[in-house]
């Protein structure tokens, strides 16, 4: 499976289970040369989802079954986890572990998160 179909199938099943889904697209800059306007640091991550009611933000880096992390990438991965992000290498074996994150039932803690927030006087 390629990278652009595993992150298709990441982001409908996702939206599905009502994450909120950003992936900056590549644009053809000329002629056989693509590239994905940004500024800042190179290596982020391919997706960043993030749920309303579980509070919860996921960044995701896609890769074939034989694909490596870049140097930024992983720079990117080690700075998002020491931060306490939750940080996702996920290849087509890994797909269904994705799946089962995604689509878990919304916990009694996330319902007390939400309560308490829906009395906040902000």
């Amino acid at each position: 499976m390629l990278e652009k179909h595993l992150l298709a199938n990441i982001i409908e099943v996702a939206q599905l289970a009502g994450w909120l889904a950003f992936h900056p697209v590549e644009a053809q800059v000329r002629p056989g040369v693509w590239a994905t306007n940004q500024q800042g640091d190179r290596g982020f991550p391919d997706l960043v989802l993030t749920h309303p009611e579980r509070h919860e933000t996921l960044f995701i880096e896609c890769k074939s079954e034989t694909g490596s992390l870049s140097g930024y990438q992983l720079q990117w991965k080690h700075s998002l986890e020491n931060s306490g992000c939750e940080w996702w290498l996920v290849r087509p074996a890994r797909f269904a572990e994705l799946v089962t994150r995604l689509t878990a039932p919304i916990t009694k803690q996330m319902a007390v998160i939400d309560s308490l927030i829906s009395r906040s006087p902000i």
